[in-house]
């Protein structure tokens, strides 16, 4: 991982600065979601810092699982050595989702309302914290100006793929959340959005295939997309309508910010990747 800066023998990577960050800009946009729907927000808060725990350990065991099995059997004390990568969206979304489900049941909140609420934040965290990763994509066959130059080869910056798609799905649903018809409708919308973001960005990676080209991840991408219909349609069967709470945001001004956003990471993942 790129190290920034390093304080004693403490090495601080850029990567775990832009989950940091991603963490602290989702916790206090749930907070604002939570308020502005009526919901305790102290609650929230709690559901969120255990949503993140379930998600490290979620994304650590994805890890090991689905990509690195035989190495941390053979190897099982490199399981602790978190510092040193390894972490699988996909765990991470399974594991946070089951922690906040069991924080849900024992604050007896309403499951369907509060992943709406989590589901902005959620796609914004994931976008800032990838802005860190350092984990590339394939060698370009033809390269392109804004591939990364690695010994002498020029690779697929597949987690700006990522992290522009995020922004842009983040947006999406920002603009949608006042516009839905039934609660959980946003975190369906979510699940079947990230499923295709993260296989297409998938096409630009080296990670184990299971057949022809399609690799460990799209086979989870697609389960996830799978999930997504089947909570849609369990959603229009209950046909919990919501009550709408207009933010007063407007669409034009709301993509700008994206953009600029979008932007300004990029800026800044180029200027990391390119000089440290």
């Amino acid at each position: 991982m790129k190290t920034l800066f390093t304080i004693g023998n403490l090495h601080i990577p850029f990567f775990g600065i832009m989950i940091a960050i991603g963490i602290t800009v989702g916790y206090f946009l749930i907070r604002y979601e939570a308020k502005r729907k009526g919901i305790d927000a102290e609650k929230i808060s709690d559901l969120f810092f255990g949503g993140i725990v379930g998600g490290l350990i979620g994304g650590r065991l994805g890890y090991i699982l689905f990509y690195n099995f035989n190495f941390y059997i053979t190897n099982p004390i490199e399981i602790l050595k978190v510092y040193n990568g390894g972490l699988a969206i996909h765990g991470s979304i399974i594991g946070g989702t089951i922690a906040v489900l069991i924080f849900i049941k024992k604050n007896n909140l309403k499951v369907f309302e509060v992943a709406d609420i989590v589901t902005p934040a959620l796609i914004l965290g994931q976008a800032i914290g990838r802005v860190g990763c350092d984990v590339y994509g394939k060698v370009m066959t033809v390269p392109r100006f804004w591939g990364i130059p690695i010994n002498g080869e020029i690779y697929h910056p597949a987690q700006v793929y990522e992290f522009v798609l995020n922004y842009l799905l983040f947006m999406v649903l920002w603009i949608k959340r006042d516009k839905i018809k039934y609660q959980g409708q946003l975190f369906g919308y979510y699940l079947i959005g990230f499923g295709f973001i993260r296989s297409f960005v998938e096409l630009f990676r080296e990670n184990p295939t299971v057949f022809g080209f399609l690799s460990v991840s799209h086979v989870l991408s697609i389960f996830i997309i799978l999930a997504g219909i089947i909570w849609i349609k369990i959603m229009k069967y209950k046909s919990v309508s919501t009550q709408h709470i207009h933010s007063g945001s407007n669409t034009l001004f709301v993509a700008l910010k994206v953009v600029f956003l979008m932007l300004i990471s990029i800026a800044l993942y180029y200027v990391v990747q390119l000089n440290f």
